[in-house]
């Protein structure tokens, strides 16, 4: 499976930098399951350093 134009449109990341956005939560959905779900557990880590070299903080 391909994901076409990723992380473009409403989420786009070139729009990231231009928030003015103190600490970015992380959905519910990624953060419910950390311990049993790899797949999540990657994505959250993820967005947690990607929040962490833009912003200070970033909360789940």
């Amino acid at each position: 499976m391909f994901v076409d134009d990723f992380g473009t449109g409403y989420a786009a990341f070139n729009n990231l930098k231009n928030f003015p956005v103190k600490s970015p939560k992380i959905d519910r959905s990624f953060v419910r399951n950390l311990a049993s779900d790899p797949s999540d557990r990657s994505i959250a880590k993820a967005i947690v350093a990607m929040a962490h070299r833009l912003n200070p903080i970033a909360i789940a």
